[in-house]
């Protein structure tokens, strides 16, 4: 949608003042995407029910623009030091320029909100050998490069509408990517659909593998 959205003209014009509001505000607007770009590790700990994490970088936009609609309305949450700035003109460049409101995160709002458990390498690979449920979320080039056995492959746009029919969603899956920001999109997508996702994060399916091949444990990649 890129293309025509240039020819348009569609950026959200310099100096926009994305309108500030709560969270509060945010849980009871309807149609609209709310995407948390906080540190992955923040949203964790403690978000809005059904909003998707997205962490502020360099990517930030294209990996919305991947996963929404282009003409979504969205709501961001944010921490108090990132910029609002930077996450508008992302969102905008991709095509996504219908910003409902901006709502800086407030420490009391953590008792009230959701939260998955994250984990790191060796935790994840300990998991692996009693059995999880490991949703692998890399793209399909890094497949070839090592996978967990019997891990469930499904890029991050793929677990954005359904849940890969092999996954049990009455047990927790354990979702991996590189590096733990594509992992923590997935997760935000399963735990809104009634999954309970333990992400890994940070660290990677080539840290797990690495792992399991120090402890002497090579059946377990492939």
């Amino acid at each position: 949608h890129m293309a025509p959205g240039n020819l348009r003209g569609t950026l959200t014009p310099a100096g926009y003042e994305a309108v500030r509001v709560d969270l509060d505000d945010l849980a009871a607007m309807s149609g609209v995407v709310v995407i948390d770009a906080r540190p992955a590790a923040d949203f964790a700990r403690a978000h809005l029910p059904g909003s998707i994490s997205i962490e502020l970088r360099d990517d930030f936009g294209v990996w919305a623009g991947w996963v929404f609609p282009e003409d979504s309305t969205v709501a961001l949450v944010m921490n108090p030091d990132q910029s609002v700035e930077e996450a508008v003109r992302q969102l905008a460049r991709i095509g996504l320029d219908q910003i409902a409101g901006v709502a800086r995160w407030p420490k009391e709002a953590e008792a009230a909100t959701e939260s998955f458990r994250t984990v790191d390498v060796d935790e994840f690979a300990a998991a692996v050998v009693a059995g999880a449920q490991v949703l692998d979320a890399r793209a399909p080039n890094e497949w070839d490069r090592g996978i967990v056995a019997g891990s469930t492959l499904a890029y991050v746009p793929d677990v954005v509408e359904e849940t890969a029919a092999d996954l049990d969603p009455d047990r927790e899956v354990w979702v991996a990517c590189a590096s733990g920001y594509r992992a923590s999109i997935a997760a935000s997508f399963l735990e809104r659909r009634g999954i309970e996702p333990v992400v890994l994060t940070p660290g990677g399916i080539n840290g797990v593998l690495k792992t399991l091949a120090n402890q002497g444990l090579t059946g377990w990649g492939t």
